[in-house]
């Protein structure tokens, strides 16, 4: 029953989206911006809460919902009804339509992306994902620790700089030990991820000392290389998160209600003072119970909206396309400027410094960024891959959790919840060796496994039936008997 609601909550989203599109390109009065502004917010509403309701909807769809209600829609909704915008910005009515219709846009293709997904039906037992082999992953573990430890050793006591003493913080920098301690940031977070998974999964880990004082120094190696006055708030929470994803399911209702009740009051009240932690202060508990919340989200820290509206305007002042040169700028973060000087910058500094902003170190949403590229037709491809993607790796990890299955996906899912505000609010350039390190490391132990891994001819399972050498288990265990009939289940939603 309550994913019948879940789905009625879908659809008004889905048909107040299209209100704010139609809003947002058709009408052409001063009225239509109050109706696309209203519309949107109220869309974003339905969704959030059709995620937070939904068993099918994971923690990567929760984090994207939250994204565009609490960083988007609430934010432009007050602004505009202000007349206030960050750095003291002032639009036209029309350019102020064009926001609403890139990221009406952008949604309605996520979700159209989505619904086709949820209504293909499973039916493969590899379509899981590929299954993790605890031998390979102990051994994946102990490299990425000497990793973190060559990296620790050449960064050497700048890990423990603040943000304020390194003079800023951009990921992108050329400086060699900066990108590189953004890789390690990464990379580490990955190592931490594995060693959770295994402790979880696989008894022979649980009981193996040698592979708890891998853990112990990764967890270890972690911290020093993600010390936290250093890291952007984002950075910081997203890593918490992604720790957090390992440890619980967000599929649980429970834990989406949980998280749908604290996130909005700890991202209105003391999210702001983490940055005091960059800056060398302390963190003011008594200022942050006592935020102006109304004014707050007339700042800086929700640029989102005007950002994408920036976009607009600079595309339709200059005439210019990026022509996917920041995706490829973003899949190339590590290759070295000296080696590459016409490398792309980041796109939210472009559209600042050609819009005459003196600040230009500002973020730039995924749906401004796909924009920039190729106009709409960026912002509806670039959409309809990332619900494509989200969905599916959600369903794998869904499936295989339940049936108490450790695979793959599940390793895959904590990172993409871990960095999704990240990559949705941008700037892709800026912010690409933050996440990106993780998804190549990630890609790089899924085709070594498949590379080295065979078939054994005998294999021991635990009580539970479980294999000891594969989190993955027997063909013939009790896991895979109830990943079918969870299989079975998902067709029958």
């Amino acid at each position: 029953m309550t994913d019948v609601i879940a789905r009625v909550l879908q659809g008004c989203g889905v048909v107040l989206l299209v209100v704010t599109l139609l809003a947002s390109t058709i009408s052409d009065s001063y009225g239509s911006l109050g109706v696309a502004s209203g519309a949107y917010l109220a869309a974003n509403v339905a969704l959030f809460a059709y995620i937070v309701l939904h068993s099918r909807r994971g923690g990567v769809s929760l984090i994207t919902g939250f994204f565009f209600l609490f960083f988007i829609a609430i934010p432009a909704y007050l602004q505009i009804d202000a007349g206030v915008f960050p750095f003291n910005s002032s639009y036209a009515w029309q350019q102020l339509l064009t926001g609403f219709a890139i990221f009406s846009v952008a949604q309605l293709a996520y979700l159209v992306a989505e619904m086709q997904v949820d209504s293909s039906r499973p039916t493969r037992i590899r379509a899981l994902g590929q299954e993790m082999r605890a031998p390979f992953f102990r051994k994946a573990s102990v490299a990425i620790l000497l990793a973190n430890v060559a990296i620790i050793a050449f960064v050497g006591s700048r890990l423990f700089l603040t943000r304020t003493e390194r003079g800023g913080e951009i990921a992108s920098a050329e400086g060699g030990w900066l990108q590189l301690l953004f890789i390690g940031r990464s990379i580490s977070l990955v190592g931490v991820l594995i060693c959770l998974q295994l402790l979880i999964g696989d008894t022979e880990s649980r009981r193996s000392s040698g592979f708890r004082l891998v853990a112990l120094l990764s967890f270890a190696t972690f911290l020093m290389l993600n010390y936290p006055p250093g890291l952007s708030r984002f950075q910081l929470l997203g890593s918490v998160i992604a720790i957090v994803a390992v440890l619980t399911s967000f599929f649980r209702r429970s834990r989406k209600v949980l998280f749908a009740l604290i996130a909005p009051v700890f991202l209105l009240l003391f999210f702001p003072t983490i940055k005091a932690l960059g800056n060398g202060g302390e963190i003011d508990i008594a200022g942050a119970v006592g935020r102006d919340v109304g004014n707050y989200l007339l700042g800086v820290d929700f640029d989102g909206f005007k950002q994408t509206v920036d976009s607009w305007i600079y595309v339709d002042r200059f005439d210019v396309l990026r022509w996917g040169e920041n995706f490829l700028g973003a899949a190339l973060f590590w290759v070295p400027r000296d080696l590459w000087p016409g490398k792309p910058v980041d796109s939210g500094g472009i559209v600042s410094g050609a819009l005459g902003y003196r600040y230009t170190n500002v973020s730039n949403p995924l749906p401004a960024e796909a924009y920039l590229s190729f106009g709409y037709v960026g912002v509806l491809l670039v959409f309809i891959l990332l619900g494509l993607i989200v969905t599916r790796v959600e369903r794998r990890a869904l499936v295989a959790g339940t049936a108490g299955i450790m695979t793959s996906s599940a390793l895959l899912l904590a990172l993409m919840m871990g960095f999704a505000t990240i990559v949705l609010r941008g700037a892709l350039n800026g912010v690409a060796p933050m996440f990106l390190s993780a998804f190549l490391l990630y890609a790089m132990l899924m085709a070594l496994q498949s590379m080295t891994s065979e078939r054994p001819r005998s294999r021991a399972t635990t009580r539970a039936g479980r294999d000891t050498n594969s989190l993955f288990g027997d063909a013939r265990s009790p896991q895979l008997k109830s990943e079918r009939a969870e299989l079975a289940s998902w067709n029958r939603r």
